[in-house]
């Protein structure tokens, strides 16, 4: 049977009668995205206290690291969706779990590569999204705000450390379609189409 996830947890096998159990908060995440960089953080919810009994992570990546999230002038903003869900990823690589419409990219790709982690290791993930205000803790870590965190819980947590060679794979393939994109456009430019009220006024008086 597979495994059901809420937010990264386990919760057991599924019930044959298909009965939905209450899904259990594993962890809570966010990203901030800014111009020249962006952090991911997650905190994993403790079976008793608060976060200082919670391993935690913070991982502040630069263009250099994933150019995939930034524009030409390094901002970072457009991808918050990205991020955010690159976060979850973390949060599962960092805790754990990983062992054993239409969508913009780089979110399709993320997306794609965590239906072929879920595969490997047949689980089901649940994603909630919270307000700000009842996610302080992981938007704290996003800030590098590490109060009430102990740091000897602190999870080392690299970017090179997620699971994401599927994911690269499909951006060097993307990339490639995207320059041979443009430079159709730049050989075969639109034409822009005249309105019939100029072609009306340019006609030819007889």
């Amino acid at each position: 049977a597979k495994k059901c996830f809420a937010q990264g947890v386990p919760l057991g096998d599924v019930n044959p009668l298909g009965r939905a159990a209450k899904p259990k908060q594993a962890f809570r995440t966010d990203a901030k995205c800014a111009d020249g960089y962006v952090v991911l953080g997650g905190w994993a919810l403790p079976e008793t206290g608060g976060t200082e009994n919670a391993p935690w992570f913070s991982l502040k990546i630069f263009p250099k690291d994933a150019p995939w999230l930034f524009k030409e002038d390094g901002s970072s903003q457009w991808a918050s969706t990205s991020a955010e869900f690159l976060g979850t990823m973390a949060a599962l690589k960092a805790f754990g779990w990983l062992e054993g419409g239409s969508v913009g990219w780089p979110l399709m790709g993320l997306m794609m590569q965590m239906a072929d982690v879920l595969i490997d290791i047949g689980g089901k993930l649940r994603l909630h999204w919270r307000p700000r205000e009842e996610n302080q803790e992981a938007d704290n870590l996003t800030n590098e705000v590490f109060d009430g965190f102990d740091a000897n819980r602190r999870v080392a947590l690299r970017l090179g450390d997620l699971p994401l060679e599927l994911f690269l794979s499909l951006q060097n393939a993307y990339a490639d379609f995207d320059q041979k994109r443009k430079d159709f456009k730049m050989v075969n430019p639109v034409k822009t189409r005249t309105s019939k009220k100029i072609k009306l006024a340019e006609k030819t008086a007889w």
